[in-house]
């Protein structure tokens, strides 16, 4: 089975552990949307072991996924499912925490609507969604490498790119989750953390 091997995943995935291993310090079950190659599966789930993951991905590249997972062999970290989000109306069990990296602003808007409705359904009371990804701030890019960035997305899909941050946020308010942390990353982007308490 053929394993990917994402450059920009291997730069981030301990950054991103950091902040998680704050943000998702109880133990629980998680759901990662858009999990990609699997390195971010792997590299969180060998440290932050009182979690229970679960990763996903789009039949059309969760075989690279699923790999990852295998040769991990982590008994923390589930088999990946098939999500696609055009067709996601939240998970069949309620979660713990959702975690998604670098999809955003990959997908169109309507997709991101379906992904925070779905999260809205899918966690609980006490839940907490944490989303990694690079953000536009009133209709401008941070950086010329986001720029470039958004320029290759619409490439080949043109309903795609970078966000607003306000956008995405008022969106997650409009379904009960409240943007209760942001933590500035490397190579400009952000780690937003929503919950239904304030």
């Amino acid at each position: 089975m053929h394993k990917p091997f994402s450059e920009a995943c291997e730069r981030n995935k301990q950054p991103i552990l950091d902040i998680l291993s704050r943000w998702f310090a109880a133990p629980g079950n998680v759901l990662e949307i858009g999990s990609g190659t699997g390195q971010h599966s792997v590299h969180i789930c060998q440290t932050l072991q009182h979690l229970l993951w679960q990763p996903s991905e789009i039949p059309e590249t969760i075989d690279g996924t699923r790999a990852w997972v295998a040769e991990a062999g982590l008994g923390n970290l589930l088999a990946p499912i098939e999500l696609d989000l055009s067709q996601w109306f939240g998970h069949t069990t309620q979660m713990d925490y959702l975690f998604t990296a670098n999809t955003i602003h990959f997908v169109s808007w309507p997709l991101v609507e379906n992904m925070v409705r779905g999260a809205s359904k899918t966690l609980p009371g006490h839940g907490k969604f944490a989303v990694y990804g690079p953000f536009n701030e009133n209709n401008s890019f941070t950086s010329v490498g986001n720029q470039q960035l958004d320029n290759w997305i619409k490439s080949f899909n043109p309903e795609a790119g970078l966000k607003n941050r306000s956008a995405v946020i008022d969106l997650f308010v409009d379904q009960g989750l409240h943007c209760i942390d942001t933590q500035s990353m490397p190579a400009n982007n952000l780690m937003l953390l929503f919950s239904r308490s304030m």
